[in-house]
């Protein structure tokens, strides 16, 4: 009776079979060590000034009329836009257009008394300018301020946004260096790295009869104040 034998006694055969369990092994993935990890936030603050003004204002008439009330805007508008070209601001354009029909309760029934038109334009201009340029919008007819807001120029505002950035980064790099170092541990690489912006925005919100807030603009000095760009940058650290 024939016995089977398991060992290889063919000096080819056994070469061939360590080569094939040396090509299985490589073949076989590492089991890679997980590293363990610590994320880190880190915040950058820059603070640029407010030298552009961007300004929201126009005209509102009523009239008896709606062709009266149109007509009167009409004219109104065009004598602030011409104005305003003659000043040469940034980024004229109109906002709205609006005619609309006002009620009045008589006996208890409803009807058109007047009719109410409005014109409204925004512009950007430099913040040294902006009261005496408001001033004169006035004078040639404005009747609203819709909206005053003050932001940095867009040199300014992309420098800072990179310097915010950098501050960030070293913010967050100070941080693992200080929980690493104070246990006696070592960072061995970065995994991810996340980015993340913010500029708010100074804004004063300005609703009332230009008129009035004409005349103030004239007499006090207007400050933009200063705009603050702000960056976030997170850290995956492995150690």
């Amino acid at each position: 009776m024939l016995q089977l034998r398991r060992t290889v006694r063919n000096p080819i055969a056994r070469l061939a079979c360590a080569a094939l369990l040396a090509w299985n092994a490589a073949s076989l993935p590492a089991i890679a060590e997980d590293p363990n990890r610590l994320t880190v936030t880190g915040q950058g603050q820059i603070a640029i000034p407010a030298t552009i003004a961007q300004v929201s204002l126009g005209v509102e008439i009523r009239a008896r009329t709606a062709e009266e009330a149109q007509a009167q805007a009409a004219t109104a508008s065009n004598a602030i836009v011409s104005y305003l070209k003659s000043k040469n601001v940034d980024q004229l354009q109109t906002q709205g257009i609006q005619l609309s029909p006002v009620y009045t309760n008589e006996d208890g029934r409803s009807r058109i008394s007047d009719y109410m038109a409005s014109n409204i334009v925004s512009f950007r201009v430099e913040t040294e300018e902006v009261g005496e340029i408001i001033d004169e919008t006035v004078r040639q007819g404005a009747t609203r301020i819709s909206g005053l807001s003050f932001v940095g120029s867009d040199m300014a505002i992309a420098m800072a946004r990179n310097a915010a950035l950098r501050a960030a980064t070293l913010d967050a790099r100070d941080q693992a260096d200080v929980v690493l170092d104070t246990l006696g541990l070592a960072a061995r690489s970065i995994g991810q790295i996340y980015i993340g912006y913010s500029t708010p925005m100074p804004t004063t919100s300005i609703r009332n009869e230009a008129a009035a807030y004409g005349d103030f603009m004239s007499r006090s000095a207007v400050e933009g104040g200063e705009q603050t760009i702000e960056a976030s940058v997170t850290l995956e650290i492995l150690y």
